[in-house]
């Protein structure tokens, strides 16, 4: 799985340095690609993936509390093993269906960099949501979708796009609370962000405990009875690895080079602050671990729009290109070998 995974890495990067100049062959083109990544996390070998056994599970459970998983996942369930006799196998399908296709539409609608986007979603953000969190792959690709009316103020569509996302993963409601956000180029407070979420982290302060929604709460003593058992991926944080502080360092390289950047994409001012908030969040509710990675991740999709355009800071195209893909092998070696989203 881990040549596999560096060959799509591979294709992308192909399909990046040698573009067709006749726009049919490339949505032929772009469209195959996209059939590679859903076809790559649909039928993956789950036994190199966290989380995977974990969905077995719940496909072959006769009942599955509300309480425990979201009720998307049981109706889907319930619709492909009970209506219509599928396999286990389906529902991974589906879902890498939804999760591939609701990013690449909204990369499409959202830069003119579509192939910097996609190989910088194949190096990390595919391997973290369409071949293991696979319920937040989906809510994540409906959140990326939900920046064009936040950009538009069209709280119609963005109300539609945070509830489909929180359909399939619940911790996406969070989303809502970006309305408040305005796409101007008033970022200064965006430099002490991260600053402050270490301040968070060093006093211990921990606000999410006293958020009054019963089932938030519910999930929140569940979480935390997790972190208090030792269970892998709830226990422990670490808010220096190494991983995190490559994207808070390309995140002040952005931002010091804002003005450079912004001409060239109009949703720029909304991406940097959606992805202060995230790298905010990583330490800022690190006391739940489990809380903390979800919130960092679902506000860094933006990642996959915003990081591509570092490109326009070297005065020398060819130089932020390479710059970019460089940075894009760099996460998925981080992912592959640091990580380790793929087991060996």
């Amino acid at each position: 799985m881990i040549v596999g995974i560096f060959v799509v890495f591979f294709v992308s990067f192909v399909l990046l340095v040698h573009p067709s100049k006749i726009k049919s062959i490339n949505r032929i083109t772009s469209s195959v690609l996209v059939l590679i990544l859903i076809a790559f996390a649909g039928f993956r070998d789950g036994k190199k993936f966290n989380d995977y056994g974990m969905y077995v599970q719940a496909w072959n459970r006769l009942d599955y509390s509300a309480n425990q998983i979201e009720i998307s996942y049981i109706f889907i369930r319930n619709l492909l093993r009970d209506n219509f006799e599928f396999s286990y196998i389906s529902i991974f399908v589906l879902y890498a269906i939804l999760g591939v296709t609701s990013k690449v539409i909204a990369i499409r609608n959202m830069t003119n960099l579509f192939y910097l986007s996609i190989l910088m979603y194949v190096s990390h953000f595919y391997i973290l949501h369409e071949l293991t969190q696979i319920r937040a792959g989906v809510a994540a690709g409906f959140i990326l979708l939900a920046i064009k009316p936040l950009y538009d103020r069209n709280f119609k569509y963005f109300v539609l796009f945070v509830a489909i996302a929180t359909f399939f993963h619940y911790s996406a409601i969070l989303i809502l609370t970006l309305w408040l956000l305005k796409n101007n180029s008033k970022i200064k407070v965006l430099y002490f962000i991260v600053p402050a979420g270490y301040i968070l982290y060093f006093v211990g302060f921990n606000f999410i405990q006293n958020i009054p929604i019963p089932y938030f709460q519910t999930k929140l003593e569940a979480y935390q009875d997790l972190s208090r058992k030792g269970v892998g991926g709830y226990d422990t944080i670490n808010v220096f690895n190494a991983f995190y502080l490559v994207k808070v360092a390309m995140f002040y390289l952005i931002l010091i080079n804002h003005k450079n950047i912004a001409p060239y994409n109009k949703y720029f001012y909304l991406l940097v602050k959606i992805e202060g908030i995230a790298l905010c969040a990583l330490p800022s509710l690190s006391l739940i671990p489990a809380i903390a990675y979800r919130v960092h991740e679902l506000f860094g999709i933006v990642e996959l729009i915003l990081f591509p355009l570092v490109i326009y800071i070297f005065k020398v195209r060819i130089v932020g290109y390479c710059f970019a893909i460089a940075l894009a092998l760099i996460f998925l070696c981080m992912n592959v070998f640091y990580n380790q989203l793929i087991l060996s």
